[in-house]
């Protein structure tokens, strides 16, 4: 017979120790690049290519704002009246709308479009069939009292 092999396992520890690792590593390559790039540059950098003295900054000259100009020199809007219908009171002798509305009611009139393709009438729908209630329960018939089952009720040795 052969014995089963041992499954080894990461316990909970080891996984907080090789966490810690990480994190630490993580921090401690990061300190590293940071501290060789700041070193690097500061050995490059010459006295004499920082000689020059840098141009004062230019300032940005403000920009007015706009303005709204006086009404004075609008010129006025002339807006054409809307069309409306005569107001009718419930005394007046008028028999229709179409009386009131005169020539305002065939301007409403929208114009035929030849290029459009009449409606077509659709089938009439299915009758439906008459709808017919289930039959009622059948009458309950009594049922035995067989003392609720499932006991066990075996006397015996």
């Amino acid at each position: 017979m052969s014995r089963q092999k041992k499954k080894n396992k990461i316990s909970r520890m080891d996984k907080l120790t090789i966490g810690a690792f990480s994190m630490l590593g993580l921090i401690g390559g990061w300190n590293f690049i940071g501290n060789m790039e700041n070193s690097n540059s500061a050995k490059t950098m010459d006295i004499d290519e920082v000689a020059t003295p840098t141009p004062p900054p230019v300032r940005p000259t403000p920009t007015p704002w706009p303005t709204i100009p006086p009404l004075k020199q609008n010129s006025r809007l002339e807006i054409k009246a809307l069309p409306t219908l005569a107001g009718v009171s419930p005394e007046s002798d008028t028999d229709s709308i179409d009386q009131i509305a005169g020539d305002s009611a065939k301007s409403f009139e929208l114009p035929a479009i030849s290029s459009a393709a009449a409606i077509p009438t659709l089938a009439p729908l299915p009758a439906l069939p008459e709808y017919v209630p289930p039959p009622p329960p059948p009458p309950s018939q009594p049922s035995s009292n067989n003392g609720g089952g499932g006991g066990n009720r075996s006397t015996g040795s």
